[in-house]
């Protein structure tokens, strides 16, 4: 008898789309906007120190709501990809989306039992679907490295791209960092990265060469997205690119970024210049969102010299660290991270079996810097 294709079910479901992602994406960093509660009547506070005159605030999207997960399962054991499990809304049968009874869960694994309108439980090859949440925060216990100059590391887990380039997640909170040798508890003034930047109390607490260091911290891992540049061609022929948009990005279905959200390239870094002022502080802020490196600081009088007269602080920040100093105007040259804001969502596209396509977002230049023409530099 031959096999009526018509009648057959298709789940053509999200996961299709997250692997097209994984294979072809890259990563990135995602920071969610939100407004500062300097902003009154419509106007920034150019003064505030906590948006540095910006009118928004950014910090990472800690948790994420799934929809319709299609999850493997053992009979009454439902096991969605993502983890930890914080809640669980709904667990359905593929066919008929009749709900089952959720009897409990952990952070791994989701518990069911039959109900009325669906008495039995699900056989092996019976596909689930799951609505929960889970926390893109994990948590790290282990060894930290010190550079120099109060600049700790986390060895945070790590991934490695396609040329040989390795990524780590970024630091969200520090409950302890210890030097076990010295018996000294450092405090944290900020993180940036996989890094954490102290000011020590007394000069003997700097560590010493073979102490042992010890951290206790949270941290996010990076977004896989699909970043692609957009072209003019692009522009008049698909409807789906945002109009005046330098980038888009595509991302997972669970991922709903808004207006003003920040999204930093990690897989490479761009040379850029700029022209600063002195201020009154020992701390400059450079006008990339992200800085890699900083290649050179010169003035009108001398070039100076990084690690002995300066160093990179925090995440774009660049800290004077001996008496030489410029008195005005002075010349830098760095490789930063491009960092873009988010313009707009198109529309979210369906396909026949009514499931949503990834999202995808138009980006504009965040970054207050002109990159230079040979720009484009990887990272080995």
């Amino acid at each position: 008898m031959p096999v009526q294709l018509a009648r057959l079910p298709a789940y053509l479901t999200q996961a299709a789309y997250d692997q097209a992602i994984l294979r072809h994406g890259q990563y990135v960093r995602w920071l969610r906007s939100q407004p500062c509660f300097c902003v009154s009547r419509g106007s920034t506070d150019p003064t505030c120190t906590t948006c540095k005159g910006r009118g928004f605030l950014y910090s990472h999207q800690i948790e994420v709501q799934v929809y319709r997960e299609n999850s493997p399962h053992n009979l009454s054991e439902v096991d969605p990809k993502n983890t930890p499990i914080v809640s669980v809304g709904a667990v359905r049968y593929g066919l008929t989306a009749d709900e089952y009874t959720i009897d409990s869960n952990t952070t791994t694994a989701v518990f069911i039992s039959p109900t009325s309108t669906r008495p039995l439980l699900p056989k092996y090859y019976e596909p689930l679907s799951v609505d929960y949440v889970y926390s893109r925060v994990k948590t790290f216990v282990g060894i930290a490295t010190y550079l120099s100059g109060g600049i700790f590391t986390a060895a945070l887990p790590s991934v490695r791209t396609k040329n040989g380039q390795t990524i780590t997640g970024e630091i969200t909170t520090v409950a302890s960092l210890q030097n076990t040798t010295k018996a000294v508890t450092y405090t944290v003034s900020e993180t940036a990265r996989n890094e954490m930047y102290v000011t020590f109390a007394r000069p003997q607490d700097e560590p010493a060469s073979g102490d042992v260091l010890a951290v206790s911290c949270t941290y996010v891992e990076p977004l896989t997205g699909l970043l692609t540049g957009v072209s003019q061609k692009m522009l008049w022929n698909d409807a789906y690119v945002v109009v005046g948009g330098l980038a888009m990005l595509t991302v997972s279905y669970a991922y709903y970024l808004g207006t003003g959200d920040l999204i930093t390239q990690l897989a490479g870094v761009q040379r850029g210049e700029a022209v600063m002022q002195r201020t009154y502080s020992d701390i400059d802020e450079l006008p990339a969102f992200d800085v890699h490196s900083i290649l050179k600081v010169i003035d009108s009088s001398r070039e100076y010299v990084n690690g002995t007269d300066f160093q990179k602080w925090g995440r774009n920040q660049l800290k004077w660290i001996s008496a030489n100093k410029p008195q005005g105007t002075y010349s830098v040259l760095f490789l930063y991270h491009p960092t873009f804001s988010v313009m707009a969502e198109k529309p979210v596209l369906r396909t026949g079996e009514n499931q949503v396509f990834p999202r995808r977002v138009g980006l504009q230049n965040f970054d207050k810097v002109s990159p230079q023409a040979d720009a484009t530099v990887p990272l080995r």
